[in-house]
């Protein structure tokens, strides 16, 4: 079974973080089983789980920007893609969850309705689809620059910004 895209994001954002050894410390949990989440403690039954092996007992993490949180809060030691700045922190805090709250629930919707649902419903195709453009033409014009009249190549930091996990949550 391929890795569901969430997967993808955390397994990527692990192997770039500064700790050599990170992926020996962290274990992200991809196949669904009977129990699997009662073992780890978690008692909603959604992969990845990311589990820190470096506490005892071991610490599960669930959702994909808890996740990028956890591992930028634990394993970024060099801070390479958050930010040490207040303010700069808060935005990225900010664009992580726009996306989680408006991107990953229409666009979720939106690939359900147009590939998977049994019988094709005009109106939730047509709905969820302009609701998730209008999430990407939030991203464009931040990083157009239209209101501050300076493009950008990332969605936080100062000129034109740097990449950060709030970049990578936002990758669809």
């Amino acid at each position: 079974m391929p890795m569901a895209l969430s997967g993808q994001l955390a397994k990527s954002t692990l192997k770039r973080m500064s700790r050599k050894k990170a992926g020996s410390y962290v274990s992200i949990l991809t196949v669904r089983n009977n129990g699997w989440s009662h073992s780890c403690g978690m008692t909603v039954r959604k992969i990845p789980i990311l589990i820190d092996n470096t506490l005892t007992p071991p610490f599960p993490v669930m959702e994909s920007t808890a996740e990028l949180l956890y591992l930028q809060d634990n394993f970024d030691e060099k801070n390479f893609f958050g930010f040490s700045e207040k303010r700069e922190h808060s935005e990225m805090v900010q664009w992580l969850l726009f996306w989680q709250a408006s991107g990953q629930p229409n666009q979720g919707q939106s690939n359900h309705f147009r590939k998977s649902a049994p019988k094709k419903i005009p109106y939730a195709i047509s709905r969820f689809r302009s609701k998730t453009l209008r999430v990407y033409n939030v991203f464009e014009t931040r990083l157009s620059g239209r209101y501050t009249g300076i493009s950008r190549e990332y969605l936080v930091g100062s000129g034109k910004g740097r990449y950060s996990i709030a970049d990578i949550g936002a990758w669809p």
